[in-house]
């Protein structure tokens, strides 16, 4: 599932990943103020319960600064629809072109009283990492993406779990 807690933390994989928009409704409502900034607030409903199921939420709430078009806050509700936890991002830096991103990201988990910070304090953003053929049909097709990171873990000798010795 992609909706338990990712070690430890206020938040979960799929807080973490991106999403399948199909999977989604999306519906604009009412604009509100965040810090006095003006917002748009669009709310995010799984298409069906085995999205719910996996996700964990019945609904997640985006404010979109009305000036910049950046995610400020995502507030977390169950499947039930109570209100249980809050996304806020902070210290915004442009990253390419127009692409600002948040350097931190914090959860706070309202039913548990607890909260975690995520600080980024190194972000590469260069074609040099990923090569070209990594996007080609054959590559994907033939599944080689997974098979890559499965040879990378249990090829060595004496195997590393996850980096570590």
């Amino acid at each position: 599932s992609l909706g338990g807690p990712f070690l430890g933390t206020d938040f979960t994989i799929g807080d973490l990943t991106g999403e399948v928009p199909a999977d989604f409704r999306y519906v604009r409502a009412t604009d509100q103020k965040v810090d006095l900034a003006p917002c748009y607030v669009v709310e995010v409903v799984p298409q069906n319960e085995e999205t719910e199921w996996a996700t964990g939420y019945g609904l997640r709430r985006h404010f979109i600064r009305q000036d910049g078009f950046r995610i400020v806050r995502t507030d977390y509700y169950d499947p039930r629809r109570r209100f249980f936890k809050r996304r806020t991002f902070h210290d915004p830096i442009r990253v390419l072109g127009d692409l600002w991103q948040a350097n931190m990201a914090l959860m706070e988990n309202h039913r548990e009283r607890h909260e975690t910070l995520i600080k980024t304090d190194r972000r590469v953003i260069s074609r040099d990492y990923v090569p070209p053929e990594m996007f080609t049909p054959a590559w994907l097709l033939e599944n080689r993406h997974i098979q890559g990171t499965e040879k990378r873990f249990f090829d060595e000798d004496p195997p590393l779990l996850w980096g570590l010795e």
